[in-house]
């Protein structure tokens, strides 16, 4: 039977800007954190072990078009970026309509920011 050890290629290794070090979301587990719970078998028996995603003044977590992530020269969850390192690498602010679009809204690609 397959069991997952890692959370690598599905996430961050954690949610600080790799350019100025702000937590864009405080509170998140780390990807080393999941790791651990997945070893252990923690978020098999209960996957609620992750806690609830809460947003708040604080939380940075967005989604971009895959395009706008390569311009800011970054790989698939090759780290986070606050929303002003990201418009400082691609030389321009976003726009996504007057707002971003947190992770796990389901709201279809063509609302994230371009």
């Amino acid at each position: 039977m397959f069991k997952v050890k890692t959370a690598k290629g599905v996430m961050s290794e954690h949610s600080n800007c790799i350019d100025c070090g702000i937590n864009t979301h405080p509170g998140a587990q780390t990807r080393e954190q999941v790791d651990e719970m997945l070893r252990a078998g923690a978020l098999r028996a209960e996957p609620d072990k992750l806690g609830m995603v809460t947003y708040d003044e604080n939380t940075e977590v967005y989604m971009v078009r895959d395009k706008v992530w390569k311009q800011a020269g970054m790989e698939p969850y090759g780290g986070c970026l606050c929303i002003s390192c990201l418009e400082k690498r691609i030389g321009r602010k976003l726009w996504g309509g007057g707002r971003l679009v947190p992770r796990g809204t389901g709201l279809a690609s063509s609302s994230w920011p371009t």
